[in-house]
């Protein structure tokens, strides 16, 4: 079962250097800068990015036609009107 955090002991028991934090950008930028290959080893082909847009776009437009559903939907605003207006002639005729 896991401590209260007023329970835990305060000390990690790791520790560091002092100074250590405060000298680490020079130091990795000493020895790092000097080992670094010119290239990476990655290519991009002449044009990639410029022809990217295009190419997602070809594969994610849809193929089929998009079908207007507004004749629906103004079917259906007729339909429940018309079963209000039942309902209220059923619920005022018969008291």
């Amino acid at each position: 079962m896991m401590k209260d955090k007023e329970e835990l002991p305060n000390k990690s028991g790791f520790t560091t250097p002092e100074g250590y934090f405060e000298q680490l950008g020079d130091r990795l930028m000493e020895h790092g800068s000097a080992e670094l290959p010119p290239n990476n080893g990655f290519a991009v082909p002449d044009g990639y990015f410029e022809q990217l847009e295009d190419r997602i776009m070809e594969k994610v437009q849809p193929e089929a036609p998009v079908i207007s559903l507004q004749k629906r939907s103004t079917s259906l605003r007729w339909a429940f009107a018309a079963a209000a207006a039942c309902l209220l002639l059923v619920l005022l005729w018969n008291p």
